[in-house]
């Protein structure tokens, strides 16, 4: 039986994503069958009521994955699970594109999620562990967490993970023939970028409430309240966050863009202009958070020397360790990383931290943000991904296109970890 959480407070859309859910849940435990499995837990915001679900010409979608956890039994056959989950998924996901972006499901043992790690993503799942099929014991083998556990560099993490994500947006915006669902996509990574630099603060904050809406408000009341350049730099866009916030939470699509760009504002424009403007707000966070973490003032410093800054970030020793871990034979997808600039970088950071930093960087030039000779320069240097000969600009095809892939591989295979073909 599927136990549904609330998942929205309008009832019309909690029935929907609930319906997403139920489908999802019969469809796994069919497929991997219930001798296999103790549990099936979901996670993410909708276990807190803040599915993201708009209204469309077309009906209801949900910008919310459904985004599940297998808890394998003790006795069932792991690769063999895994092997059977790959081809359902894929199917799922192209049958279901119509009415959510996208279900993604992993499968774990008790002991893995015994020993989770204390990071952001391990705390913000243990607020509200939800199993929807199974045995509602198994949380109980989750581990307890403080906030002061998690280390503080995980901000930074949870802010570079927003800048790959809405960097990989870049074909969308470019699109001359703009699709609603590529829009309401880019507005989408737009929104987790704009309220999840939020929350990177507030975990170096030590104070996060469980609501994106309550985390605006803390954030302006109490972290900008005292920190009169960080508000000043952020003047431009501290009243967005609100809106961001009903947006992520209720699926106002509306009231954003009325808010944004006025009540006659055409919504394929609107999502781009804000893709583009959102570079500058992204680039006070990652100054305001490295700077942190480095004890500098990267605020108004020149973006080479920002850069460097990630020099700081790991010690010498841990990234040559980190970089010789990812340049054995199948720890990164075949052609991902140049062997040559994995070794040229490894006394300045991890192949990990400089792909992140290629991102920023690419992201502040073709967003507009940023210096595109600087940009060029910076990428050159730092990228650890193979690259054309001759090193193209970033802005001409040449360069650009590449560089996507190659960001588009490294956030699938090593950030999401899934295998090449998973959807």
């Amino acid at each position: 039986m599927v136990s549904l959480p609330t998942t929205s407070a309008d009832p019309r859309k909690d029935e929907f994503y609930g319906a997403l859910i139920e489908r999802t849940v019969r469809g796994l435990v069919d497929t991997l069958g219930a001798g296999n499995l103790e549990a099936v837990l979901l996670i993410g915001a909708p276990t807190r009521g803040e599915a993201t679900v708009v209204e469309t010409p077309d009906g209801l979608y949900s910008l919310s994955d459904i985004d599940l956890v297998c808890v394998a039994a003790a006795a069932a056959d792991r690769a063999d699970l895994d092997r059977r989950l790959a081809p359902w998924r894929g199917d799922l996901n192209e049958e279901l594109q119509s009415c959510t972006k996208g279900v993604d499901v992993s499968v774990r043992t008790r002991d893995e999620i015994a020993s989770l790690p204390a990071l952001i993503a391990t705390y913000e799942m243990l607020r509200a562990p939800t199993v929807v099929w199974g045995d509602p014991n198994v949380v109980q083998c989750l581990p307890t967490m403080k906030i002061d556990e998690i280390p503080q560099a995980d901000g930074l993490t949870l802010l570079h993970n927003r800048i790959v994500e809405a960097l990989l947006l870049h074909g969308h915006v470019s699109s001359a023939r703009p699709d609603r669902y590529a829009t309401l996509t880019i507005l989408y990574g737009t929104a987790k970028l704009a309220l999840d630099a939020v929350t990177a603060i507030l975990y170096a904050e030590r104070n996060v409430p469980p609501g994106y809406g309550e985390r605006v408000e803390v954030f302006r009341n109490a972290v900008l309240a005292g920190n009169a350049p960080l508000r000043g730099r952020l003047a431009d866009y501290v009243d967005d966050l609100a809106p961001w916030a009903r947006f992520k939470t209720e699926g106002d699509l509306d009231g954003l863009a009325e808010h944004l760009g006025g009540p006659t504002v055409n919504l394929d424009e609107l999502a781009r202009e804000v893709w583009r403007r959102y570079a500058r707000y992204a680039d006070v966070f990652w100054r305001e958070i490295l700077g942190r973490l480095t004890r500098t003032d990267a605020g108004d410093t020149g973006l080479v020397d920002t850069t460097a800054l990630y020099a700081g970030l790991e010690s010498v020793p841990r990234s040559i360790g980190r970089t010789w871990r990812l340049s054995r034979r199948g720890a990164a997808p075949d052609g991902l990383f140049s062997a040559r600039a994995l070794l040229k970088g490894a006394l300045f950071a991890s192949p990990r931290q400089r792909a992140y930093l290629t991102a920023v960087v690419a992201y502040l030039a073709l967003a507009g943000a940023a210096d595109p000779d600087v940009a060029d320069h910076l990428v050159r240097k730092y990228s650890p991904f193979r690259a054309p000969a001759g090193h193209p600009s970033i802005a001409a095809d040449g360069g650009r296109v590449p560089l996507l892939e190659s960001l588009a591989r490294f956030h699938e295979a090593l950030l999401l970890g899934r295998r090449p073909g998973r959807r």
